[in-house]
């Protein structure tokens, strides 16, 4: 490899070497770069009146960016033929080390450092934050070249980052071509300046009703509808700090609406990809291995998600935060393995309805709603579509969408890191870790209160009366029947604390139960002649004589044992009781949902509900939170100090216009004085 030449360190003023095309032409008398004042100047010819453009070479982090400003300052000049424009840009690249001021001395490192970058892998990331552990980097547009965005709540202001450097791999934000939806695009850092300015302004409430505005102009659906939908979009922006999400399903046939919901969510929620048949490989090649909730997902057309296996299995799984799937890439020598991060809202519009005996871990974790006709002012198609000669209103509720986005996006940047609630629900189990999330995120709002909380309740009774046609829901009641008819009980009228008190765990004769179902506790048919040993249930399909007792024990955490008459089904009674929370008749009861929130109360220290056994409490838990408070301390004392110096800046500056307005009245007052003798003199 040769090493580029370089001029005398000494001489400010370093020519740069011209091409031989832009020499023939004639229009440039001086092209230098001063190292002094750091600029690049070129002294032009008659033929552009012989004016002088000048270009700063300070902080050029860009090169793209860096020609632009070339451009501008030429045409500002009154370049007007692209071609010479052209040719001094080459030139420029041609003399890129030297305006950057890469010297012979260490060309050789930076060749080095290159190279070392070189290596890394290249990631195109949407959005990072070291899993919420570092500042949050959202990927942006800004005056059409890609860039990280970060807030800095320290100087209250935002900043922008090209690229996220680390040991082993170079994060960067993609560049227009590669989003995969509509990119957050800020014209200018003015108009980002300005969203940013405003997302300070606004408060949750603000955006909710905005939010519902929207999808009220676009969709035609039930209000308890229309109002999940409102709130998801906003919570998608912050899905990322909760443990778990809901997922949500839309029902119906065709000319329902669905579509209309999915390109208006499209539209307003946070990164949202829309698409149809998506496999599971898309989604982990979507959602990436390097952070959870890059983006959310709507999958259209998704009638046929029960009959794959693969995708039902990462849908359940991916509602978790911490979850995370293995793949191995066969087309590579190593075969490396990845582990991709599945977590994220999601949104499934179909003609049927997930399978229950299919998907039912996935529908457990839904919220479903049925679509019916509507009549809408506006089309969200017609809004949202790309074609040219678009009329002015459709582009104008084109740009408000985008407006909507943006500012959301500055919204989450500002309001990251800001402390959730610790809240009680008086919901349990499945119920409370779909809902909280959401109302916790909501905590404090008008929205909560009015909207939020009488929409959960009512999506809670849909899940309950759901919950309640399951397998699960018509085995518990005639399993209870026959462990207290053990003991000589009566489930009705007797309690588990009456049973609990005769026997801990209680054998049941399986053949029992097989003759309750056929007898018709669990609704269906029985057909000896045809098959002795199946039961054909009318919502559950096929129970067999063979199978159903492992059916049981897996759901109800029963043990098998096989005895001289037969098998029999061991239930431990505690731990039976503990399903009366889900499918008892009292809980199935959907009448009988109720929301409250209310802040969590700590009634005791946590570490109080054990014992120090290894003394990681004395010896390094707490001398960590210590360790955390001073460096808290620290950085408080900083900021104070930070403040106290901008403070006493300002009073400086503050004094400098004063004294400089003094002097110029002063100076005023003098001249005044002066003309005023001079006037008397003249008049003697």
């Amino acid at each position: 490899m040769t090493t580029p030449h370089y001029t005398d360190k000494n001489n400010f003023e370093i020519p740069l070497e011209l091409k031989d095309k832009l020499k023939s032409k004639g229009i440039i008398q001086k092209f230098v770069k001063d190292n002094k004042y750091n600029y690049i100047k070129i002294e032009l010819n008659h033929k552009y009146e012989k004016r002088t453009v000048v270009v700063s070479t300070n902080n050029i982090t860009n090169w793209t960016k860096f020609h632009t400003l070339v451009e501008k300052e030429l045409k500002y000049e009154g370049f007007y033929e692209i071609e010479d424009i052209r040719l001094i840009q080459n030139t420029i690249d041609d003399n890129h080390e030297l305006i950057l001021g890469i010297t012979y001395d260490n060309y050789g490192d930076n060749y080095n450092n290159n190279l070392e970058e070189k290596t890394k892998l290249d990631i195109v990331v949407y959005k990072y934050s070291q899993m919420g552990k570092g500042p949050l980097h959202e990927a942006v547009i800004v005056d059409g070249l890609p860039f990280f965005i970060k807030y800095n709540h320290n100087l209250d202001t935002y900043e922008q980052v090209e690229k996220l450097k680390e040991n082993s791999r170079i994060l960067r934000p993609p560049t227009i071509e590669e989003y995969p939806y509509p990119s957050y695009a800020f014209e200018s850092d003015e108009e980002l300046e300005f969203f940013i300015q405003k997302a300070k302004e606004v408060t949750l409430d603000d955006l909710y009703k905005y939010s519902k505005t929207i999808f009220l102009r676009y969709v035609d659906q039930d209000g308890y509808i229309i109002i999940l939908l409102a709130a998801d979009v906003i919570w998608t922006y912050f899905q990322d700090l909760f443990p778990a999400t809901h997922y949500c399903e839309g029902v119906g046939t065709n000319d329902v609406g669905k579509s209309s919901i999915g390109y208006t969510f499209e539209y307003t929620g946070y990164r949202v990809i829309k698409g149809t048949a998506i496999s599971g490989a898309n989604y982990s090649r979507v959602l990436g291995s390097i952070e959870s909730g890059q983006c959310t997902i709507i999958e259209d057309e998704g009638d046929n998600i029960s009959e794959d296996s693969e995708k039902v299995k990462i849908l359940k799984a991916g509602y978790e935060y911490n979850t995370k799937i293995p793949k191995i890439n066969m087309n590579t020598t190593n075969q490396d393995q990845k582990w991709y991060f599945p977590f994220c809202y999601k949104m499934i519009l179909a003609e049927k309805s997930l399978k229950e005996y299919k998907a039912k871990g996935l529908i457990d974790r839904t919220f479903s709603f049925p679509c019916r006709p509507g009549k809408v002012k506006y089309s969200i198609k017609e809004v949202v579509s790309q074609n040219i000669n678009k009329s002015p209103k459709l582009e104008k509720s084109y740009e408000e969408l985008l407006c909507f986005r943006k500012l959301m996006l500055c919204y989450r940047l500002i309001h990251y890191k800001d402390l959730l609630p610790e809240i009680e629900t008086g919901l349990k189990n499945r119920d409370n870790e779909l809902c909280k999330p959401l109302l916790q995120l909501f905590y404090n709002t008008k929205a909560l209160k009015n909207d939020i909380i009488p929409t959960f309740e009512e999506f809670v009774k849909q899940r309950r009366t759901r919950k309640g046609n399951s397998l699960d829901a018509a085995l518990y009641p005639v399993i209870k029947n026959h462990v207290f008819a053990a003991e000589g009980l009566n489930s009705e009228t007797n309690t588990y604390e009456d049973l609990k008190k005769k026997k801990k765990s209680v054998k049941v004769v399986f053949s029992y139960i097989w003759n309750s179902i056929k007898e018709g506790e669990i609704e269906g048919h029985y057909d000896e002649k045809k098959n002795k040993y199946e039961y054909v249930t009318v919502e559950h399909g096929s129970l067999y004589i063979n199978s159903l007792p492992k059916i049981i024990s897996d759901k109800f955490t029963a043990q098998v044992k096989k005895e001289s008459y037969g098998r029999a089904l061991i239930f431990d009674v505690e731990k039976l009781e503990r399903f009366e929370d889900l499918y008892s008749a009292t809980h199935l009861n959907e009448d009988k949902v109720k929301i409250e929130v209310k802040i969590k109360t700590e009634n005791s220290d946590d570490y109080d509900d054990y014992d120090d056994y290894l003394g990681l409490r004395t010896n390094f838990l707490e001398k960590k939170s210590d360790n955390k408070c001073i460096k808290q301390g620290e950085r408080e004392g900083f900021d104070e100090g930070i403040k106290e110096i901008e403070t006493e800046l300002s009073r400086q500056k503050n004094n400098e216009i004063d004294r400089r307005m003094l002097q110029y009245s002063s100076e005023l007052s003098k001249s005044s004085e002066s003309s005023q003798i001079n006037n008397e003199e003249e008049e003697i």
